[in-house]
């Protein structure tokens, strides 16, 4: 996986608005350091870890009133 598909395939997730797989590809990432990569990878990581607590907390209240 050269740099520039990995660039492609990166922007393509985010044009899908696939954070998970855009972040997946940072992790990745095989090419020269990128200023700001792994600021942007870690916030990914915590915007997906918000993500799911917000859901089990649906789940939770769901179940609870449901």
């Amino acid at each position: 996986d050269d740099p520039r598909s990995q660039l492609a395939r990166f922007d393509f997730a985010l044009s899908r608005r696939d954070l998970v797989a855009a972040a997946d590809i940072a992790r990745r990432w095989n090419g020269p350091a990128l200023k700001g990569l792994e600021t942007w990878h870690q916030s990914a990581l915590s915007r997906m870890a918000l993500d799911k607590a917000l859901v089990d907390l649906t789940v939770a209240i769901v179940g609870i009133v449901g």
